[in-house]
């Protein structure tokens, strides 16, 4: 009976060793990852597991947040880019049209231009010193294909409803960071009001010459005609003179009020007067 009895105690203190040594392990196992002292054997297993999934959930927070705070700048430059007054294209390397802003799509005249081709989009464009499109189309390949650097083009093109415009281009390759190609944004800057102010401008300088060659020319044939009156005795040809002055007075006259029409001050004098 007393064999039985110390059998059993043997049973029962090595069963107890058994349960001990493997709480251990488990202990060490979990410390191992989860910043646990493998020492302490007494560890309560279910506070191990609360722990790893508060963790989990932690991290589960974490991924959510993230996840917020990039649609969030998505949104932002999405918004950012849709409000530019500048035209905003996003090419892929095939050079198809993956995004347009709506100022872009007012200027190339094109209400919907995603899917469409660089070629198809810049087909009647030129640059504004040259006759052919092939310039403008070989700055977007090289651009697509990471061959070249950002291009400024200055081109001129006509919109689907025939409309003349004058255009400055910048063309942007994209990379990612190991250097391959990803396609290319574009910039677009309507100049049109611009070109036609220069050319304006150019236009009335040409204008204010040849008025200034007028009145040079008028003025020296009405001191010429004064001088003679002056030096003459003759009535009849101090008549004559007179009435060449007041014929060349009425010319000028003319010619000064045909150029304040055509620049708009004549009505502005007329207002204020």
């Amino acid at each position: 009976m007393a064999l039985v009895f110390f059998s059993a105690l043997a049973a029962f203190a090595l069963a107890l060793i058994f349960a001990r040594t493997l709480r251990r392990k488990i202990s060490g196992e979990n410390s191992l990852s989860c910043g646990f002292d493998p020492e302490l054997p007494d560890y309560p297993l279910s506070a191990v597991i609360q722990e790893l999934k508060q963790q989990k959930f932690a991290l589960q927070n974490e991924q959510q947040l993230q996840k917020r705070r990039s649609k969030m700048s998505e949104s932002i430059a999405s918004t950012v880019i849709a409000n530019l007054p500048c035209g905003v294209l996003f090419l892929a390397p095939s050079g198809l049209v993956r995004q347009a802003n709506p100022a872009a799509r007012q200027m190339l005249g094109f209400a919907s231009p995603l899917g469409m081709r660089v070629e198809e989009l810049f087909a009647k464009a030129r640059h504004a010193s040259e006759a052919t499109a092939d310039g403008v189309l070989d700055a977007f390949r090289h651009a697509l294909d990471g061959q070249a650097r950002a291009a400024d083009l200055r081109i001129c093109c006509l919109t689907p409803s025939g409309e003349a415009r004058q255009l400055s281009v910048g063309v942007i390759p994209l990379r990612e960071p190991n250097g391959k190609a990803v396609g290319a944004a574009v910039l677009v800057t309507d100049e049109t009001r611009h070109a036609e102010r220069r050319q304006a401008e150019a236009a009335n300088a040409e204008r204010g010459v040849e008025l200034a060659l007028e009145l040079r020319t008028s003025v020296s044939t009405i001191r010429a005609c004064v001088e003679r009156m002056a030096a003459s005795d003759d009535r009849q040809q101090r008549g004559n003179l007179a009435q060449d002055i007041s014929l060349e007075a009425e010319r000028l006259e003319k010619v000064v009020g045909g150029f304040l029409a055509r620049n708009g001050i004549a009505s502005e004098m007329a207002a204020r007067a």
